[in-house]
Formats: C-alpha cells, sequence, structure tokens
C-alpha cells in the first residue's frame, strides 16, 4: 500500500505541474470592481500598451478600448509578468475585459505561451470566461503545449486542468462544449484521466461531474491504478467509497 500511495503520489505531482501550466505560468492577480463605464477617455504621456494593462488591472474597459484603438496589442507578453493583457484578464476573472480584448485581436491559442488560453481559464477563472473563449472556437480538448524550446508536452487538456482544481463552473461548460471525460494525460510512463485527478484532489462534485458525463470509474492506466486508488492515496475516503461501488 505504500508503495502505492508513493507511486500515485508522484505520478499526481507530475501531474499536476503540467496542468498549471508550469513553466512561464502567467501569475494572477487579484480583482477588483469594474469602472463605470464613463464614454471615451483620453490616454496619457505613457504608451497606449502602458495603459492598456493599467485598464486591465482597474477593469477600465473604456481605457482599454481606447489604448487599442491607439495601438495597444492585446497579444503582446510582458516578459516581467509572464502575462499578456488576455492572459492578465482571465487570471483576474474579469469577463468583460475578455470579451473585450478578444474583440480587439486577442488571441486565445497563443504560441509564445506555450498553451493554450483555455487551459489558463480552467485553472484560474469562471465559466463566463471559459464560455468567451469557446465561443472564438477554442478546441476544449486541446491536449498540447511547447516548452520554451518548442518540445511538445501533454497536459491533458482543460478539462484535466480543470477537473484537477475542482473547478466545476469551467469543467460543466467544457463538458457542454464537447469536452471528453477520456482525456488521458501522459507523464513519463504514466497517464492518468480527469475523474483520477479530481479524485486525487478530493472533489466530491467534480467526481459527480465526470461520472454524470460518462467518465469511467473502472479505467486503469499501465499501472493499474483507478480513480478510488488516487482517492485513497490523500485518505479521501467518501470518494474513495464512492468509486469503489462503480468497480464492483
Amino acid at each position: 500500500m505504500t508503495s502505492n500511495v508513493a507511486r500515485i503520489a508522484f505520478i499526481v505531482a507530475g501531474a499536476l505541474a503540467l496542468a498549471a501550466c508550469v513553466p512561464d505560468s502567467p501569475v494572477p492577480t487579484p480583482s477588483v470592481a469594474p469602472t463605470a463605464s464613463s464614454g471615451t477617455v483620453a490616454l496619457d504621456e505613457r504608451t497606449p500598451q502602458e495603459q492598456l494593462a493599467d485598464a486591465v488591472l482597474t477593469s477600465d474597459l473604456d481605457l482599454a478600448a481606447t489604448a487599442l484603438e491607439a495601438g495597444a496589442d492585446p497579444n503582446l507578453l510582458d516578459e516581467a509578468t509572464s502575462n499578456n493583457p488576455l492572459s492578465l484578464a482571465i487570471t483576474r476573472n474579469d469577463v468583460a475585459m475578455v470579451e473585450l480584448l478578444i474583440a480587439g485581436g486577442a488571441e486565445v491559442e497563443f504560441e509564445e505561451f506555450g498553451f493554450a488560453m483555455l487551459g489558463l481559464a480552467a485553472q484560474f477563472a469562471g465559466g463566463s470566461v471559459a464560455q468567451a473563449i469557446l465561443n472564438t472556437g477554442a478546441d476544449p480538448n486541446g491536449v498540447s503545449f511547447t516548452d520554451a524550446e518548442g518540445n511538445e508536452l501533454s497536459y491533458g487538456g482543460p478539462l484535466f486542468t480543470a477537473a484537477t482544481q475542482g473547478n466545476i463552473e469551467v469543467m460543466d461548460v467544457l463538458l457542454q462544449s464537447g469536452a471528453r471525460t477520456d482525456v488521458v494525460l501522459t507523464s513519463g510512463r504514466y497517464t492518468l484521466q480527469p475523474l483520477g485527478a479530481a479524485a486525487f484532489g478530493g472533489h466530491l462534485d467534480a467526481v459527480d461531474l465526470l461520472l454524470m458525463w460518462g467518465a469511467d470509474p473502472t479505467w486503469s492506466g499501465p499501472d493499474g491504478l483507478t480513480a478510488a486508488d488516487m482517492a485513497s492515496a490523500r485518505n479521501h475516503a467518501e470518494i474513495y467509497r464512492y468509486l469503489r461501488e462503480f468497480e464492483g
């Protein structure tokens, strides 16, 4: 049993790191209430790009729109924070700003980050932000990204990330948009599905939702570990007993 627990911990530690899109994962910043709309605003002496960043940080839609009209790039990466305007708005769960930036040319499949913005929403945002990204045609089953050297890596896709976080809102939106419950994260020679990630994290509501959408509680990777085993490894007894009922 101890050996199994150690193995599971190793598998999921790698899975969580990939699901969180480390390296160069954008840093979330606290959100504030949106600024009331007041029509066209004038820019100051700073560059439009600097003022766009400030607009995102303060949820000032008018300033953001003016900065975009003045030539600010919604896709420009700030190397100091590893954010661009859209990723910053996503980590702040600011759906109005996300929609404005997308309308202003922000890309939801941003190669410089090495991962899709939908995966970022699955980690940090709510269902409305995820839906805004999906409305652009983003793939709910995208399962890979590239690292700084251009090597393709698997992170399991946005549903895996949302299940790892217990992000029910985003999971629901993804599933309704066609996300598959049998997507597999590959980490070395190990494999893991969203149900196992939700069980390992102790997210019973996420486990329930995945089962409702057809996740297989008896599935195991080459190591033979099921979602119930994942729950057991973290002493989530209620989830373990619940999943064992499906195993017969």
